[in-house]
């Protein structure tokens, strides 16, 4: 991986990093860094900075008129940021590349130090500027796209010659960072026919202009039936910002017969990148079938595609995508709770309980019911339609998404330094799949759910669902069961201080999250939360447990049961010891 400093003054210079980043991030395997990692102003955190220039491969100064704004501790040189980030870049012996903007560039004068009084007068910048030129060989711009051409090409060469020489390493010999596991790296998951192909490349070549990740192309997406199918369709939504579909006549007379597998790929998208659009060409929105539930991305004509007419589908992406430069990962969350029909159900015949989980629990069951009816406490009416609406702590009260959100919006504000200049993106992944693969409804998607379990997730659980026998069930042999890999919180319908009826339901819960008790209890992990009975202490969990996880996650791990069924298959291995047999993924687990 390269990885690139981005040096300029802040908002004369605004453009040409947007320019440079977003072509040097068209690369896969770079990794750039650039001002607005930090805050958006001059004033930026000089030791984070310099830290970051020091671990770079090589830095790009970019030089105009102004000379930037200068920090008063720790320099009695009186040098600006930008200055002081070029000097860092020679005395750790890092590759520097310097561009200077064409003196007959047509430039504003309030952003030239000469006009503005700032920096001596243009002094300061004049000096700098001719230090650059003996000391480097320059390049001249004077439009962003220039520029970031210019750029391109020489990081393009410098990689060149720097290539290793030697085979690389395998890649499970190495640790992964933060920036590689469950990275976001494209902006738009575009997802269209093979029939539709040409036309969307001709809508891609347009978007690629407003965003500032690649973009991913896919044909076979919506065609995303078996296991494998699906493998492939998680791995492509779960690393983009955003899901768009195109739908023209002959798509959508091929994809309308399939309806309901098409609309469990697009709700696979729509969990995954939190929105999912429909760029309809020739088409009329009353006929796409309303269970897609596609929000309007835009109209387009054809053969031609007109620029004029993709404005309203410029919009709606530039709406969905992150600040520039951001770099996200993508943290998965799911939610245990009943949903409406199933707490109806519940309530409506408790000796369900009692018929699949013994009269015992039932009783317990029912005391408890019987004490929130006591206590007025309308706990039916927060269980919703979808189950990350589930609403904690009382009807009308936020519900676990819009929690989760809130949480995920303050700490992405504020950039914890241990996310190294990282944002959440929150992935949701819900469990009516776990329950489809309990009943053997549809199985397509267990190993993705494995696999999410494995590598690291977020899971919250109503204790009170706990007594739904399916959902328990469900839970007990899904991968998210007493998984030490898996931070998960629980939730009682209780204040903590009703210590009497929250004993009762504590003990039903101990029962089925020995686990999770233990972790909690004997073990202090902070990643277990149990019992928590108010909105303030759900959400200071989340906001220490979130980075946490993000820093937690890791590659799932092979799975033992496939390697012993390909180990008998093929019998010992030939030329190895004991019959040892080779594989990729670095040891056994």
């Amino acid at each position: 991986m390269t990885k690139v400093y981005v040096s300029s003054t802040f908002a004369d210079l605004k453009d040409f990093r947007e320019a440079v980043y977003r072509l040097l991030a068209k690369v896969p395997g770079r990794e750039i860094h650039a001002m607005e990692d930090y805050v958006a102003s001059d004033e930026r955190p000089l030791d984070r900075c310099l830290q970051d220039v020091a671990a770079c491969d090589v830095y790009v100064g970019i030089f105009a008129w102004r000379y930037g704004f200068i920090p008063r501790d720790g320099n009695a040189e009186g040098l600006s940021i930008t200055a002081l980030e070029y000097r860092k870049a020679g005395e750790v012996g890092k590759q520097r590349l310097i561009f200077l903007l064409d003196p007959e560039a047509p430039w504003t004068p309030g952003s030239m130090d000469l006009r503005t009084g700032d920096g001596e007068g243009g002094k300061k910048i004049e000096a700098l500027k001719k230090e650059l030129g003996l000391a480097h060989m320059t390049s001249l711009f004077k439009s962003p796209d220039q520029l970031a051409g210019l750029v391109s090409a020489a990081i393009t060469k410098w990689e060149r010659e720097h290539a290793p020489q030697s085979p690389a390493a395998p890649a499970s010999s190495a640790t992964p960072s933060i920036s590689q596991i469950r990275e976001i790296r494209n902006s738009l998951l575009l997802a269209f026919a093979p029939s539709d192909e040409a036309l969307a490349k001709q809508v891609a070549e347009a978007c690629r202009t407003w965003v500032d990740k690649p973009l991913l192309l896919s044909k076979t997406a919506l065609f995303a039936r078996d296991e494998a199918g699906l493998a492939a369709l998680e791995e492509h939504a779960a690393r983009s910002c955003a899901g768009l579909v195109l739908l023209t006549p002959t798509s959508l007379d091929q994809l309308r017969p399939q309806s309901p597998q098409v609309a469990k790929v697009l709700a696979v998208i729509q969990a995954r990148t939190g929105t999912i659009g429909g760029l309809l060409a020739d088409v009329p929105a009353a006929q796409v079938p309303a269970t897609w539930r596609l929000q309007p991305a835009g109209q387009i004509a054809t053969p031609m595609v007109a620029e004029t007419t993709l404005t309203p589908l410029r919009e709606w992406i530039e709406g969905l995508m992150p600040p520039w430069g951001a770099r996200l990962v993508g943290l998965p969350v799911s939610v245990f709770a009943m949903n409406k029909v199933e707490v109806e159900a519940l309530d409506g015949n408790p000796d369900i309980v009692g018929d699949q989980l013994g009269k015992a629990v039932q009783a317990q069951y029912v005391k408890i019911r019987n004490e929130l009816a006591a206590a007025q406490v309308r706990w039916t009416e927060r269980y919703r339609d979808r189950r990350e609406e589930w609403q904690p702590f009382g009807p009308g009260a936020m519900g676990a998404e819009q929690i989760v959100g809130s949480i995920v919006s303050g700490i992405n504000q504020r950039r914890p330094p241990k996310l190294r200049n990282r944002q959440i993106r929150a992935q949701w992944y819900p469990f009516d799949a776990v329950l489809e693969q309990e009943s053997g409804q549809d199985t397509s998607l267990f190993k993705v759910y494995q696999d999410v379990a494995r590598a690291g997730c977020i899971l919250l659980i109503d204790e009170l669902s706990l007594f739904h026998p399916g959902l328990k069930q469900a839970l007990t042999n899904s991968p998210f069961f007493n998984n030490d890999q898996v931070a998960l919180v629980t939730v009682s319908p209780f204040d903590p201080a009703r210590a009497a009826i929250n004993e009762v339901l504590e003990t039903e819960a101990r029962k089925k999250l020995a686990g999770a008790f233990t972790r909690f209890a004997s073990d202090y992990d902070p990643q277990c939360e149990l019992a928590v009975g108010e909105e303030r202490r759900l959400k200071r969990w989340l906001h220490t447990s979130l980075p946490e996880t993000v820093l937690s996650l890791r590659e799932p791990p092979p799975d033992p049961e496939k390697i012993r069924a390909f180990k008998d298959e093929v019998g010992p291995a030939v030329g190895l010891p004991g019959g040892e047999y080779p594989w990729g993924g670095g040891g056994q687990s």
